[in-house]
This record gives C-alpha cells, structure tokens and sequence, in this order.
C-alpha cells in the first residue's frame, strides 16, 4: 500500500512497514513492525527541503535559504511551514517559464535560489520571482537518468531498444533494482558489453529528447 494507508489505518506515526497493521487491524507477522519508524519520516524533510526548497539556516528559523529542486515530472508544488518564526508558505510552477511566490514570517531573512542561478536577498512579507526553464527540465535525458525513467518514455524506451538492445532487455525483465540504475553505472557491469560508439549514439538522441 502507499502513503496514505497508514493514515487511513488511523496512524499518528510512521511505521517500520506499509502494512504493519492489517485491514482487519492485527498486526502483520512480519518480523520488525515498528509502528514509530523515525527512518520513513526522513522523507517529509527532503520534501521541504529540497522539492519546496526550504532550508534553516539560523537558530529559530531568522534565516533560511528557498532553492527549489526541480524535476520534469513535477509542474507545481504548494507547501506550507509553521516554524519557531512564523509560517512560510511557498508555492511554485512550471509553465511558460518558472514562477516562484513565498511568504516569508517577520524578522525573517531568506536567500532566494532560482534554477538559473540567480540569487535574491529578501526580508519578511510576499515576494514573486520568476525565470526561465532549466534546459535540464526540456531535455530531461541523459548518461545519468534511471533506466526507469527512460522507460516511462515511449520515445526514450524506443531508443533503447534500436541502439542499446542488450540494456534494453535487461531493463524490461524481472530485476527492478535493475531499472533503477543509469546509463553511467550499467556501463561498467560485466556482461553488459556497451561499445564506446553505442553509448555515445544512444546519449545524443536522447538528450535531443524534449518533455
């Protein structure tokens, strides 16, 4: 089950596993259930610290620095903190171009990282930035992108399978720790046997690739 299970099961905590208590409401015999598991709430910190971009920088939350961390499947995200300082709220989106708007809490100061690099210093209240789309956001494919990735993607899965055959095979078989590795790690692994010239006509048509 997913994220939402556990809190459908009543859960006020995160468990050690997605089912540790049963739809009839025992507990799984699996072994190890915690049901306060501090390990799956690490999840949530790297969702406002790195999707939303919030990160302390101060004691009390005084300074703090917004750069959100962009991902081609990811067109918007709204998030709000209520933190030692006050309440942040930031919310973003990618359309035409990157739109950024944050709420900073009084006395609060925040560096702003836009995508292109560009910084901002700011001080509490509303504030609107925007800039262009990383190129990295249009041609999301590259050496280092998951083969799981690639294989969401009609186009890139196609590519695959006419340059790269071998790696194609093993992407589409049973082994899914398999599809979580990238063009750059599966190049070494004996037995793959990827020819310098395979792999260099298989990146340049994929990263002509747009999304």
């Amino acid at each position: 089950p997913g994220w939402l299970y556990a809190v459908n099961m009543g859960a006020t905590t995160i468990w050690e596993r997605w089912n540790s208590i049963l739809p009839d409401g025992t507990i799984s015999g699996t072994a190890m259930n915690s049901l306060n598991h501090y390990a799956y709430g690490s999840v949530c910190e790297a969702i406002y610290s790195r999707i939303a971009g919030l990160r302390n920088l101060a004691p009390g939350w005084k300074k703090v620095e917004i750069k959100p961390h962009l991902n081609y499947r990811m067109k918007q995200m709204d998030f709000s903190f209520d933190s030692p300082s006050g309440k942040f709220t930031i919310h973003w989106t990618i359309k035409d171009q990157f739109e950024l708007n944050v709420s900073i809490p009084y006395g609060v100061d925040a560096t702003i990282v836009l995508p292109d690099g560009t910084q901002h210093q700011v001080h509490d209240g509303e504030r609107a930035f925007s800039c262009s789309i990383p190129t990295s956001l249009i041609h999301p494919f590259d050496i280092h992108t998951p083969l799981l990735d690639l294989l969401m993607s009609e186009d890139a899965t196609a590519i695959l399978k006419d340059v790269l055959p071998q790696v194609y095979q093993l992407a589409t078989g049973d082994n899914i720790e398999f599809k979580l590795d990238s063009l750059d790690s599966i190049r070494y692994w004996y037995g793959t046997h990827i020819e310098d010239d395979q792999l260099e006509k298989a990146l340049q048509r994929l990263e002509q690739l747009e999304r």
